[in-house]
């Protein structure tokens, strides 16, 4: 799919050689208003991860984003990107879990879905955090005419979590 235009990782390395993907995030960013819960966690991010998927791109495979927290008192500060292009099709999984079943840990990040004309995303996400761990999400999506998003959200463990969709 990589040789097909399919781009999955971080943003620092993307943006070098695909210049108009980082134009993107920032045009999707700036056209979401963001609250002040958005604008706090936005100040922690540490990391951006991109998927994009080209336009006439039908993907049979399951993309796996695998957020693992696995240190006591550590957390994960993400900012996730799934861009679709015009007319494609894809399928993504993204993972929220801790190994240590009593360690404290904080999961926070920004979640933004654009699926533009005529595409199609399945989206999983799954929270699997420990019962010590906290989680606080931020996530926005622009589903564009004729185009459809399925969201499937599944949480299952935390001390505290919220998540604020729209």
């Amino acid at each position: 799919a990589q040789e097909k235009g399919v781009l999955f990782g971080e943003l620092e390395d993307i943006k070098k050689d695909f210049p108009e993907i980082q134009k993107m995030v920032l045009e999707c960013e700036s056209s979401v208003k963001q609250n002040d819960a958005g604008k706090l966690i936005r100040d922690q991010l540490k990391q951006t991860i991109i998927l994009y998927i080209p336009t006439l791109m039908c993907i049979k495979r399951e993309y796996v984003l695998d957020v693992i927290l696995s240190e006591p008192e550590k957390s994960a500060a993400l900012k996730i990107f799934v861009l679709m292009a015009p007319n494609s099709r894809g399928i993504v999984t993204i993972n929220f879990r801790s190994r240590q079943e009593a360690a404290e840990t904080f999961c926070t990040g920004q979640v933004f879905v654009n699926v533009q004309e005529g595409a199609e995303l399945w989206l999983n996400e799954i929270q699997d955090l420990n019962q010590a761990a906290c989680s606080f999400m931020w996530k926005r999506s622009v589903v564009e005419k004729d185009a459809i998003l399925h969201w499937n959200i599944c949480e299952m463990g935390a001390l505290r979590s919220t998540s604020d969709m729209q």
